[in-house]
């Protein structure tokens, strides 16, 4: 029997042995295996480097600042987020509360602002109840001027017809309206013009209903309904200033104003000429109507002052002076005396210290010659 016999290399090492074919199968197992895990590796670390990526946009967007805005104007008919917080991110067109109507302002409270930042992950609580937000929601406003100016002219054409109303007829009538109106608000960018969609006018008590159209920027109209009283005016003569007793009332003195026809009491004076060159018997107010029994006609002669008497006849025309013995206004008699003879007799006054003998007595004309020759 031989015996194998082992060579051994002269570089001191083993010769390779020839791979089985197990061996191969394995290797090329384990070479995919290593390659896939690989694959698996770069893919998860790129993944997890994006989802890094959106975290920290996420979260720096959530953790941006946010600040409240107490004081908000706006036009819309809604409320969003943006328009309380700044820095409320991509949730800022969130519509979060219905917003008051035009012209008109609402309060939101603290707490109700927490737990809406809360709900959108908002870094914002409040520190105390002062923490609110007052929203005003802008407008364009018809003053309460305009809509009376627009009821009054639909009253003149109601009353006295469109002829009547442009002649002026529409300023003997003033309308007062129930509604406590301090303004209309409209939505912004409306037409601020009103008109008077409908008009009733009660005969009898001049009571008035009326429909007042306003339209809007958003293509709706805004309707009011309103009531009120029409009232009747004259025109009469005030004093444009105070007047005091005795003075004599010039036209300077006097204004026309407007004046309501029920408050006008039967005694007024309402033409001017029937006032002029009176005078006051007790001061008259500004801007109050004058009655007749607070004027009377001027003293032009006063008691126990000198007059002039004059005596006219065919062919007489006499002179004299004499004492008046009452007080006298124009075209009213008094009595005068005669000082030589203290007789007294009737005169008429014509002026201020004058007098003539009306109907000529004996001896009327015989004192008013005496005086004549003295």
């Amino acid at each position: 029997m031989k015996r194998a016999t082992v060579q051994t290399p002269t570089n001191g090492s083993s010769p390779p042995d020839k791979p089985s074919q197990r061996g191969r199968k394995l290797f090329r197992t384990t070479a995919l295996a290593l390659a896939a895990a690989g694959w698996l590796s770069a893919n998860c670390t790129a993944n997890a480097a994006s989802l890094d990526r959106r975290n920290t946009s996420a979260q720096s967007e959530t953790t941006a600042p946010v600040s409240l805005n107490q004081k908000v104007e706006i036009d819309g008919e809604r409320i969003r987020l943006g328009d309380v917080f700044t820095g409320a991110g991509r949730n800022a067109d969130r519509v979060i509360a219905n917003a008051p109507k035009p012209g008109r302002h609402m309060t939101l409270e603290a707490r109700w602002l927490g737990r809406v930042a809360q709900a959108f992950n908002l870094d914002w609580r409040p520190q105390s109840r002062f923490d609110t937000v007052e929203v005003t929601r802008r407008s364009t406003v018809v003053s309460r001027e305009s809509v009376e100016r627009q009821i009054q002219t639909a009253a003149a054409v109601h009353l006295f017809g469109a002829a009547g109303a442009q002649a002026g007829q529409g300023d003997t009538i003033e309308t007062v309206m129930d509604t406590r109106l301090e303004a209309l608000h409209l939505p912004p960018g409306s037409d601020p013009r009103v008109t008077v969609s409908r008009l009733e006018i009660d005969p009898r008590t001049d009571r008035f209903s009326a429909m007042i159209t306003a339209p809007t920027a958003g293509g709706r109209d805004t309707r009011l309904s309103i009531t009120g009283q029409i009232y009747h005016l004259v025109l009469a003569p005030v004093p444009a200033e105070r007047v005091m007793r005795g003075e004599i009332i010039e036209e300077r003195d006097l204004v026309m104003r407007p004046m309501r026809r029920r408050l006008v009491a039967s005694n007024a004076i309402l033409d001017i000429s029937e006032l002029v060159g009176m005078s006051a018997k007790s001061t008259l107010i500004q801007g109050r109507l004058i009655t007749s029994n607070a004027i009377e006609p001027p003293i032009l002669v006063e008691k126990g002052g000198l007059v002039t008497v004059t005596l006219r006849m065919r062919n007489m025309h006499l002179t004299a002076r004499a004492k008046a013995m009452e007080d006298g206004a124009m075209n009213e008699v008094i009595r005068v005396m005669n000082t030589e003879s203290n007789r007294s007799f009737e005169v008429v006054v014509t002026g201020p210290s004058a007098a003539a003998i009306a109907t000529p007595t004996l001896g009327a004309v015989q004192d008013s010659a005496l005086l004549a020759r003295r």
